[in-house]
């Protein structure tokens, strides 16, 4: 039911963020209530079914995303110039998002490149037999849509294994797992507003917005893998806490090499491929438990050969992506190649 979800909030974000290097910084911005909804619900999902039962968890937070849903009704707009509401904004303001970035004036970076004229087999960025561009043939489509699948593994890779982690190597109580687990997602808040001003120092510095995001998904990736790593090798519970943060602030930097290149890519047609690109990014959900099932049971109890693969799945990916990374539409992409 969660489907149209995601690829509706790429289209509404496409609208509302600025176009070139603010993209970044505004698409961080934008996790920043998904980082609170993990640190509320890590704590109180544990007591929850402990001290109200395991009905209470979905029943509340049923309730929560209810009530949102109706707020999100009540004052949401589709584009700025929808926006009627308060803080009100003048012609200009909304002239210069829908031109592409509010900064465009002062630091002249280019906006998101035009679609395929018509005539060229396409028709305003749109296939004339399809509905959509075929930005399925593109490499710099399919490296951030590979990156995504990666980013989930290890998203459901912790999870779904953690707590049984903590329980089982480091004898965590249940009922106090949700306090003990609190912390990385708090790191992960404050790293995503750290990882947005260093690419915004980068970017004020003179280096480019492909390389920065290149960097940002490769260098994540890599120091990814090591903390992934560190938490299967560490002994001690305080020692596991350290190395789980650095998995969850490495993952707002390579997240933010390739969550906002979406919108830059897929352009007009970023709605459909953020949905593929979501639907194929969920099969680590299914893949992640059987795999930790049949890796333990040939390993002896030991978390590292699941930890070890995934970390090498995302060095992997990082590689691919900043091999062919890419801040042009894939229409465009694709009428250069013609």
């Amino acid at each position: 039911c969660q489907g149209p979800l995601v690829p509706a909030q790429a289209v509404v974000q496409r609208h509302w963020m600025p176009a070139g290097p603010e993209r970044a910084w505004v698409s961080r911005l934008t996790q920043v209530g998904q980082r609170i909804g993990k640190i509320v619900t890590t704590v109180s999902t544990p007591w929850l079914a402990s001290t109200r039962g395991w009905r209470s968890v979905p029943y509340v937070y049923a309730a929560c995303t209810g009530g949102f849903w109706l707020a999100w009704c009540a004052f949401a707009a589709n584009t700025p110039r929808d926006w009627s509401g308060w803080p009100h904004m003048n012609e200009a303001e909304i002239k210069l998002l829908e031109d592409g970035t509010a900064a465009g004036a002062k630091k002249k970076q280019p906006a998101t490149p035009a679609s395929v004229p018509a005539g060229k087999g396409e028709r305003g960025g749109r296939s004339s037999s399809s509905g959509s561009t075929a930005w399925w043939k593109v490499g710099a489509a399919n490296s951030i849509i590979l990156m995504h699948v990666a980013a989930n593994a290890t998203e459901y890779t912790l999870t779904q294994w953690a707590p049984t982690f903590f329980i089982e190597m480091h004898g965590v109580n249940p009922a106090q797992l949700g306090q003990f687990l609190a912390l990385p997602q708090t790191v992960a808040f404050f790293a995503t507003f750290g990882t947005a001003a260093i690419e915004d120092l980068a970017l004020r510095a003179g280096v480019p917005l492909l390389t920065v995001r290149k960097i940002a998904g490769l260098g994540g990736s890599v120091l990814h893998a090591i903390f992934l790593l560190a938490f299967g090798l560490v002994k001690t519970p305080r020692q596991s806490m350290l190395a789980y943060c650095g998995v969850t602030a490495t993952q707002c930097v390579y997240g933010s090499g390739h969550i906002p290149n979406y919108m830059e890519v897929g352009g007009s047609d970023v709605g459909v491929m953020k949905a593929v690109g979501n639907t194929v990014a969920n099969a680590p959900g299914v893949i992640i438990p059987m795999l930790g099932v049949w890796l333990r049971a040939r390993s002896g109890g030991s978390f590292l050969p699941l930890l070890a693969l995934v970390g090498g799945f995302q060095v992997f990916t990082g590689l691919v992506y900043a091999a062919t990374a890419s801040i042009e539409s894939a229409a465009t992409i694709l009428q250069q190649r013609r």
